[in-house]
């Protein structure tokens, strides 16, 4: 059985200019002990733990997720002290996001599965070019 130092001077020997950068660091850090595979953490639905990540995948579960960490039970005080000034005092900075600016919608109102959709692309790119 080969040793942890043999089995990385091999693998050093094997690797070329054509190897993927990625590859070499993944290995690093496993012979480093350092677990590159991530886990969502679990969830509970209703009552109910979700444990894999495919059941975490699925729509109403993920939504039901996301929505319950977003409530309005998870902010602080202050937090909700300034979201509430903000949808009462400042109701042009709320207009914008409605049909109706004499009516405009609460900052936490419901999207659709479009809109995130739309506001992932967008923060890839934001992320994507700050990056090149």
């Amino acid at each position: 059985m080969k040793t942890a130092r043999e089995y990385w001077q091999d693998y050093c020997n094997a690797l070329d200019k054509s190897t993927n950068l990625g590859t070499v660091w993944r290995m690093a850090k496993k012979m480093n002990g350092v677990s590159s595979e991530h886990k969502i953490r679990n969830i509970s639905v209703n009552g109910t733990n979700i444990d894999t990540n495919e059941e975490k995948a699925e729509v109403p579960v993920f939504a039901k997720a996301v929505s319950d960490i977003s409530s309005n039970q998870h902010y602080t005080n202050n937090f909700q002290s300034r979201k509430q000034d903000i949808e009462l005092n400042h109701k042009d900075l709320c207009a914008n996001n409605s049909d109706n600016a004499d009516n405009p919608k609460s900052l936490n109102e419901p999207f659709d599965l479009h809109e995130l959709r739309r506001a992932l692309r967008e923060v890839k790119k934001t992320v994507s070019t700050r990056w090149r």
